[in-house]
């Protein structure tokens, strides 16, 4: 079971109804947590609306997905899986919220503007100071 918490002072308090409910259920012992910084959402359409204006100042890709998949691989967030025939390929990672929390997801972003910026010969402020009608 997931349950967001906000952090007042020293306290935890559960963030919306769902998780006070989620709260009530346990029962008295004791629990293990991992702590993970909830993402962004206008940090999320930020990266994919500087996606979209590299594609629509290019023509190497034909959408924004085929744009990110590129930019993965470029900065190295792959594995390398065995197919059911024996032979391996290469696998890019996957930024969903459930599996990338804010703080990776910011180093992802970081690494990706260098890279997206130079794409279209811009620099990475400029790039992201053209995104801002796009949150």
């Amino acid at each position: 079971m997931k349950i967001a918490f906000v952090k007042h002072g020293p306290s935890l308090t559960p963030a919306y109804n769902r998780d006070r409910d989620n709260y009530a259920k346990l029962k008295d012992d004791v629990y293990e947590f991992e702590v993970k910084k909830a993402r962004n959402l206008k940090h999320t359409r930020k990266y994919w609306a500087i996606l979209g204006l590299v594609v629509a100042n290019s023509e190497k890709w034909r959408d924004d997905e085929d744009l990110h998949v590129a930019i993965k691989r470029h900065l190295g967030y792959k594995r390398v899986v065995m197919g059911l025939d024996g032979m391996e390929f290469e696998q890019v990672g996957s930024i969903r919220h459930e599996v990338m929390d804010e703080f990776f997801f910011s180093k992802f972003y970081d690494a990706a503007l260098p890279a997206l910026a130079g794409l279209i010969g811009v620099t990475v402020a400029e790039l992201e100071n053209n995104m801002g009608e796009y949150l």
